[in-house]
């Protein structure tokens, strides 16, 4: 069934799958393709931007910490693309399982976007009309629009990568190919999903330090004092990472303890102060604010009801990954 070409480790491997390089091939091919989109924009933003500019349609210096923000995450996100693109070609495990855990993230994060975008977009195309910008015809273009848009990348993409990768015959077929555990390997896959969500956590509160507001119970800071609260936040995320990663126990409490103080705060903040008090460099209008603050489930702000359920979800998964973590962990590794 395998060719002689295949590496002497893995002649011992055991044979009974069907080999899916050529799915691995394809899965490259597409993720290295997104990867260009991505690039493309780095050049696209920055262009639309200085002709904004020269134009007078608003864009000014003051915008200059949201163009560096894009362009910084439009730069990770190729670069991150290309190389998960080119290991899954290549078959290798790390990719493989990055792959795999980024897919999940993107696919329950993804799912929360749609739900949020198509619930506020009815609304947000009521506003346009009511203030006479467009017409029917062009309504109607964006609303179909971005559900392709939002139904392909935030659920299809993610959906074919987590149903690919998690195959038991692509999964077979990488291990026989790269026989040899890596790095991501070392942790389960849930655990391993928490560690990148730290990790994000920490791209997340760094990239706010462009034009730093943080949500504080309540109040949404600005200037320093956000700041200094992003930088301990991506610290404290930065250890809670790795500490995850090492299967610690203390790494666990340190994500229940952190997880819970930044969902409370942000529903407190978005209860007492509404969407009207979100940041300027959002880049929302007062159409869209009040579209986000119109759109309401069972009575509650709908966006409000989006993310008191992802708290609940994130919250749930770091009660389901306890049963990874034990003092023993802890004192092995001391």
């Amino acid at each position: 069934m395998k060719t002689e070409s295949a590496p002497a480790a893995a002649m011992a491997a055991p044979t009974n799958f069907k080999d899916r390089r050529f799915w691995l091939i394809m899965c490259g091919a597409v993720e290295v393709l997104l990867g260009l989109v991505a690039a493309a924009m780095i050049p696209l933003t920055a262009f639309t931007m200085f002709m904004s500019s020269r134009t007078g349609a608003g864009a000014s210096l003051a915008d200059l910490p949201q163009l560096i923000s894009a362009l910084l995450v439009y730069f990770g996100t190729a670069v991150f693309l290309f190389c998960m693109g080119i290991g899954a070609m290549l078959a290798k495990r790390w990719a493989h399982t990055l792959m795999l855990a980024v897919g999940w993230i993107w696919l329950v994060m993804g799912s929360l976007i749609a739900v949020a975008s198509l619930g506020v977009l009815p609304a947000a195309l009521d506003a346009l009309a009511k203030s006479g910008t467009g017409t029917p015809l062009a309504h109607a273009v964006v609303f179909v629009f971005t559900i392709v848009l939002v139904t392909v990348f935030c659920i299809a993409l993610p959906g074919a990568v987590v149903a690919i990768y998690q195959e038991k015959n692509v999964r077979a077929t990488v291990r026989y190919w790269d026989p040899v555990p890596r790095w991501p390997d070392a942790c389960p896959l849930p655990v391993l999903i928490a560690a990148l969500m730290a990790a994000l956590n920490v791209v997340s509160s760094l990239g706010a330090l462009t034009d730093p507001t943080y949500p504080f119970f309540g109040m949404s800071l600005t200037g320093i004092p956000a700041a200094l609260v992003n930088i301990i936040v991506a610290l404290v995320a930065g250890w809670m990472g790795y500490a995850l990663y090492r299967l610690s126990l203390a790494g666990w409490w340190t994500a229940l303890a952190l997880g819970l103080a930044e969902e409370v705060s942000a529903i407190i903040t978005s209860i007492r102060q509404g969407h009207a008090a979100l940041p300027a460099q959002d880049g929302l209008t007062p159409q869209q604010l009040e579209a986000m603050n119109n759109w309401t489930v069972m009575g509650l702000n709908g966006n409000l009801v989006v993310s008191i359920v992802a708290s609940l979800l994130y919250l749930g998964f770091l009660v389901y990954l306890r049963r990874y973590f034990s003092r023993t962990n802890d004192m092995a590794h001391t």
